[in-house]
């Protein structure tokens, strides 16, 4: 929910950018150059052209995103993002990532309190002869992706398993209660 208010928010702000584009065109700057002699609508409309194509493309970014989230691939890096669960229990968040063609010892995790990067190379490239709307050849080498983490933990006391393909990381909380026994 918080995610559609903002992205509506920035649309906002473009519609009013683009509105006040219009007006300093219409009323704002003077289409007469005394010192030349002649009108010059063109210059001012290049100008306007340049800005609005630049916000209409910041539009279609927002809503892409807002529709169908970040692609799960980046062929310019020859990486996928990988698929991941993430389970949130009382004293451990568990994030199981699926990462086919890949060794345990290509694989590098990164933990934060409040996020875990993952990186990996895959054994053998996968290649497709027409990928996208241009057709193109492209090759991904590798899985890449940060996960934003629901609570803080503890990265010196993570552990990971690795078998079959699946990587399984385990993060414990950062203890934010403590039982006292009553004696």
């Amino acid at each position: 929910m918080w995610r559609r208010r903002r992205i509506i928010d920035e649309i906002e702000a473009l519609e009013r950018e683009i509105d006040r584009m219009f007006e300093e065109f219409l009323y704002g700057k003077p289409m007469w150059d005394p010192a030349v002699g002649c009108f010059e609508p063109l210059t001012h409309m290049e100008e306007l052209e340049d800005k609005i194509i630049v916000t209409v493309g910041e539009i279609d970014r927002m809503f892409e995103e807002f529709l169908y989230g970040k692609p799960m691939w980046d062929p310019a890096v020859g990486c996928f993002e990988p698929l991941t669960h993430m389970e949130e229990l009382e004293d451990k968040i568990i994030v199981t990532v699926d990462l086919p063609y890949v060794r345990r010892e290509d694989i590098i995790l990164d933990v934060t309190p409040d996020s875990l990067r993952i990186e990996a190379r895959m054994e053998r490239p996968i290649r497709y002869e027409r990928w996208g709307t241009v057709q193109r050849r492209c090759e991904f080498k590798g899985f890449k992706k940060e996960v934003k983490l629901p609570s803080e933990v503890v990265p010196e006391a993570s552990k990971a398993k690795f078998k079959h393909g699946y990587l399984i990381v385990e993060l414990p909380k950062k203890a934010t209660r403590h039982k006292i026994e009553v004696e």
